[in-house]
């Protein structure tokens, strides 16, 4: 005989269903109404469809939460609701996801702000929201990228790669530095040409875009998924090969210049001293020095002189950093002209041979480094030639006489490029200054050129976005990366280990939420349009704060009977 199910038992009194905060709201507004109006209890519970005793333990509940009954009618009313949620998401967004701070911060933030009463703020509770705000981030970047990237026009761009490890774990980054879109953060196990490109491969899947060149520090996984796998120009950056110059020269300067300061306090010493004991054994005005006297003052001007030598050295190695971080630019920074490739590497190659006396003197290491920096000067060349080459390509892309194309190529876009490279911070203010009056000086000679002012407002707007366009092309340093990556550094300070939904969730917050000071993100940059909104994104789809727990009091066990 087959078995027959066994029936289950049912309680006769089967558990209601449990009711929303904007329902719980909405039962407290109105029946404290009624109330107000001198409707009875019962009548205002029916007309809500609920128990009388159900009804009074809401008002009960909800009136506990404030004595204020202004307060109340605000929070308990959906827009005081909608104020708290939005509160709540705010505070999880900006200390958990930007600062890495711990919902702990944020459970004491709303603690202190007498919020507690109102919202479930628990460190189990304010997780689980993290969690499922982490889920949505990852579906609306989905989302706005299947939206977006069909649309956005066809862009031609350089990667800057670079990797950092966290807690033991390996993680790589590489950002479009242009928009500062960061298109590749993922863990990885290794770092060789494969693994990079498969990842940047993956990062720029569905996206219009023509990868032109890798510009990143000399590794070679780097390289040779540039030159090997993805068919793309290698750009050695210009702050690793400046970092390598200072590591190796910096040591030991500093200690010549320390012995040279030893040597120079010493000999000081013994020529005070020396003449001291001179003059209590001269008996005669206008004698001459004692040989003691003449061999102390030798040592002091040797002394002296190898001080001032030693620092002559620090400030030969400050002036070829700072005269290689000037000159690596396709414009002229004086002079606002566009720069030729071979001058360039002619002014790079004498800067680097006035540290050849330095090198010798000082070690096997400043050679070494010296003799890197050199192998770099062909590629750094050929990043200014491609530059020139892409900006003639662009401009020639548009409908216009050869007048106008000299005033784009001569003027527009290097004014341009000395605007962008003023509101560079790594400058002195007065090369930035200098660097805007230059600028806004060649604007003032396009804007006077007949030709451009007879040309219709809108395609004048254009033709500058062209040649805003233009003057960001030319990468020569990986800095945005570096700087991401100390971002992400400091988000993780306080965590254990490195998750990768973590990072697809820091990667979302990067490019969707954190702007510039033109009031413009990553993504919006990058894809030439506005996007949606993460906040109102999350604040639509995750549920409104839960009410507080409410428990009932527990004596405290007191097993050495101390309570009064």
């Amino acid at each position: 005989m087959p078995e027959q199910p066994v029936p289950v038992s049912r309680s006769p009194h089967p558990r209601a269903r449990s009711r929303s905060r904007v329902e719980f709201g909405a039962v407290a507004v109105t029946g404290r109404q009624a109330l107000a109006t001198g409707g009875s209890g019962r009548g205002a519970a029916a007309a809500q469809g609920l128990p009388k005793t159900t009804f009074f333990r809401i008002l009960a509940r909800m009136d506990a939460v404030d004595p204020d009954p202004t307060a109340r009618a605000f929070f308990d009313g959906l827009s005081g609701q909608r104020v708290l949620h939005r509160l709540v998401l705010v505070l999880l967004v900006v200390m958990v996801f930007r600062a890495g701070l711990g919902v702990g911060m944020v459970r004491l933030v709303l603690v202190m702000a007498g919020l507690s009463r109102r919202v479930a703020c628990s460190d189990s509770h304010l997780r689980g929201k993290v969690v499922a705000m982490r889920r949505m981030m990852l579906e609306f970047e989905q989302e706005e990228t299947a939206s977006l990237a069909p649309r956005m026009p066809h862009r031609s761009i350089v990667l800057c790669p670079d990797e950092m490890f966290r807690c033991g774990t390996m993680i790589l980054t590489a950002l479009e530095p242009v928009s500062g879109m960061a298109l590749v953060h993922r863990i990885a196990t290794h770092r060789d040409a494969l693994t990079w490109d498969e990842a940047i491969r993956h990062g720029t899947q569905g996206l219009r875009v023509t990868l032109v060149a890798l510009c990143a520090d000399s590794a070679g996984g780097i390289q040779s998924a540039a030159t090997e796998r993805l068919k793309v120009r290698f750009d050695p950056e210009l702050f690793h090969a400046l970092k390598g110059l200072s590591d190796a020269f910096w040591r030991p300067l500093r200690s010549w210049l320390a012995a040279a300061h030893k040597a120079r306090s010493k000999a000081a010493l013994h020529a005070l001293r020396v003449q001291v004991q001179g003059a209590a054994s001269e008996t005669a005005d206008g004698a001459a020095p004692s040989p003691l006297q003449v061999e102390a003052a030798r040592e002091l001007d040797a002394a002296q002189t190898a001080m001032r030598e030693s620092q002559g050295a620090q400030e030969t190695l400050h002036k070829v950093r700072q005269t290689l971080s000037l000159v690596l630019h396709p414009v002229d920074l004086l002079t606002g002209a566009l720069r030729d490739p071979d001058e360039v590497a002619l002014v790079v190659e004498d800067q680097l041979h006035s540290l050849d006396p330095l090198a010798e003197r000082l070690g096997h290491k400043c050679r070494v480094a010296l003799a890197s920096a050199r192998e770099k000067i062909p590629a750094w060349t050929a990043m200014v030639s491609q530059w020139g080459l892409r900006v003639r390509e662009r401009v020639a892309q548009e409908v216009l006489s050869v007048e106008l194309q000299t005033v784009m190529l001569t003027a527009l876009i290097p004014a341009c490029y000395l605007a962008w490279v003023s509101t560079r911070n790594h400058l002195p203010t007065r090369v930035r200054a200098y660097l805007r009056t230059q600028s806004d000086g060649m604007f003032r000679q396009v804007a006077a050129n007949p030709e451009w002012a007879s040309l219709p407002h809108g395609l004048r707007v254009h033709l500058e976005s062209v040649a805003q366009e233009c003057a960001r092309w030319f990468v020569r340093c990986s800095s945005g990366t570096e700087g991401h990556n100390q971002w992400t550094a400091r988000r993780l300070h306080r965590d254990h280990g490195v998750r990768g939904d973590w990072l697809a969730a820091l990667k979302v917050v990067h490019n969707f939420m954190l702007v510039r000071a033109d009031g413009t993100t990553a993504a919006q940059r990058f894809y030439g349009r506005a996007h949606g909104d993460l906040l109102e994104y999350l604040e639509a789809r995750m549920p409104l704060p839960a009410f507080p727990r409410t428990r009932k009091s527990r004596p405290r066990p007191d097993p050495l009977g101390l309570a009064p």
